[in-house]
């Protein structure tokens, strides 16, 4: 009886064995995300954020016809916008963000800045939705301070 070989693992160079040092232009995708879910991911991303912490003010200087075409007006610019995305997603799959695209199509500089402005969108947005949840809280306690209510969401956030 023979003894069982391993198979022989083949390194062409040390940038293959870094996993974090890749081409993203080279990368396998596998492309299991339809048009329906894509479009589901815009249409939570956006309603939800905007209903929860804007549409009380709104509602107060625009009334129910002004919210209604308002949102109309944005969710028809959201929707033409992530359909020029998923096209071009589609014609040039890379296993980054949509920075890549602005490395590849315009500049490394821009991909870098869109990149730290995307991250200082969402602190600001974390920190924008922390604030909405303790004045929501605050509504039917208004006894709390707002200091006190504030590391609520933390807490959750934990667990």
């Amino acid at each position: 009886m023979e003894p069982i070989k391993a198979p022989e693992a083949t390194i062409i160079n040390a940038k293959d064995s870094d996993p974090f040092n890749h081409e993203p232009y080279s990368a396998p995708l596998h492309r299991k995300l339809k048009s329906r879910h894509i479009q589901m991911i815009a249409i939570g991303g956006i309603i939800g954020p905007g209903l929860f912490v804007g549409s009380g003010n709104a509602l107060h200087l625009a009334g129910p016809a002004g919210i209604l075409i308002s949102f109309s007006l944005v969710g028809i610019i959201v929707f033409f916008v992530m359909q020029a995305l998923g096209e071009v997603a589609t014609l040039i799959p890379v296993s980054g963000s949509f920075t890549e695209y602005a490395s590849r199509f315009v500049d490394d500089s821009l991909s870098f800045a869109l990149g730290w402005a995307y991250w200082y969108l969402w602190v600001t947005v974390l920190a924008n939705e922390y604030n909405a949840i303790s004045v929501v809280i605050r509504y039917w306690t208004p006894v709390v301070p707002q200091v006190r209510i504030l590391p609520i969401p933390l807490k959750f956030r934990e667990t």
